[in-house]
């Protein structure tokens, strides 16, 4: 039996997560359709071009929870502009999401609420 450094444990634990990520992103943009799950928009997180690259939105934010981060039901893919609406604007004009991505998400932009 052979037994691990701390250092080799971490690096295992690292590879895990880093394979987890893998998965969840590429089951996210199979099942979204590399679409935006907020304005429809087409999207790639491969993508070069800042605007038109994808990004992956954790439905509940990553430092509220030490759990289960690449879990696809907690995950959506956004466009760059949807993005940003959900982090950096002021509450007025936040972009809120909410709910199961697996099943249907909540959508609220300045009083106006959409389920997708």
């Amino acid at each position: 039996m052979t037994t691990l450094t701390r250092y080799q444990e971490r690096l295992e634990k690292k590879r895990a997560g880093d394979d987890a990520e893998r998965e969840c992103k590429r089951r996210v943009c199979t099942r979204d359709d590399y679409t935006c799950r907020a304005c429809g928009r087409h999207t790639d997180p491969r993508a070069k071009g800042l605007l038109d690259k994808g990004h992956f939105h954790h439905v509940v934010f990553r430092s509220a929870t030490r759990i289960a981060l690449w879990v696809t039901g907690r995950v959506c893919l956004l466009c760059a502009d949807c993005h940003d609406a959900v982090h950096h604007r002021s509450d007025d004009d936040r972009l809120w999401v909410t709910g199961d991505a697996n099943v249907q998400l909540r959508f609220e932009l300045g009083g106006k609420v959409w389920l997708n």
